[in-house]
């Protein structure tokens, strides 16, 4: 029987790991082994076509490590796809993908390029890997009169919104206070937000990202969210390609 390709999702943080691997159970991918231990951010998913490697860590400045040890693989395991995941914050999005390009080009470590399709690739060890950005960039508007960043927060803010209406006073009490926080503290808007809302709708959770894929009340709505992204788009064709 022939191997399935190996495809690995690299994640600046836990809230990317919770937000794939809810994408990833929609797309009916089956989890590989038991839970994770703790403080361990590596799972594995396969689906009939391709095996998932997902993988966390804490910051965009690992993202450069996570992928090149990634594709430098192990005798046997070698990838030929990998979705790196971010936020792109206020970089503009012709843009949003140079301190990956940097970060590469700074270790000496591999070599960036294009394949025949226009892909962008990474070579290392005499081999090209696929390297899929995938930016949680949204296409819907700001919250509370934030600047226009992009972040995993904002595109949960906005299913948190679609469950939440505007009439209602969490919603209401959640832009109030955002909107009093930013004139204090201005940077990183979007996640100081999603933090407010945290305290609003599920203050005992340690997890509040993996919950709100699992509580009905918005569930669908934060799926929605996440699907409508571009970085559901890269999984698409790391599930596909």
């Amino acid at each position: 029987m022939a191997t399935k390709p190996l495809r690995v999702i690299v994640c600046e943080g836990k809230d990317d790991l919770a937000a794939f691997r809810a994408l990833l159970l929609v797309e009916e991918a089956k989890k590989k082994g038991g839970a994770p231990g703790p403080g361990q951010r590596v799972e594995r998913y396969e689906t009939d076509r391709v095996e998932i490697t997902l993988e966390a860590r804490v910051g965009k400045s690992m993202l450069v490590e996570l992928a090149l040890a990634a594709a430098a693989g192990t005798a046997g395991v070698r990838p030929d796809m990998i979705l790196v995941s971010f936020d792109p914050d206020l970089d503009p999005q012709a843009r949003e993908f140079a301190f990956f390009e940097r970060g590469v080009e700074s270790g000496k470590q591999g070599r960036l390029g294009r394949n025949d399709a226009g892909q962008r690739t990474l070579r290392i060890n005499n081999r090209d890997v696929v390297l899929l950005p995938a930016p949680w960039r949204s296409r819907g508007p700001s919250f509370a009169g934030l600047p226009d960043e992009h972040s995993i927060e904002r595109i949960l803010i906005e299913g948190l919104l679609a469950s939440h209406p505007d009439a209602d006073p969490i919603a209401g009490w959640a832009t109030d206070a955002t909107t009093k926080l930013h004139a204090l503290v201005r940077d990183k808007g979007h996640e100081r937000a999603f933090r407010i809302w945290t305290a609003a709708v599920d203050p005992d959770s340690e997890s509040f990202v993996a919950r709100l894929f699992q509580k009905h009340e918005t569930k669908g709505r934060c799926l929605d969210a996440v699907r409508a992204t571009p970085a559901a788009e890269a999984l698409a064709v790391l599930l596909e390609g």
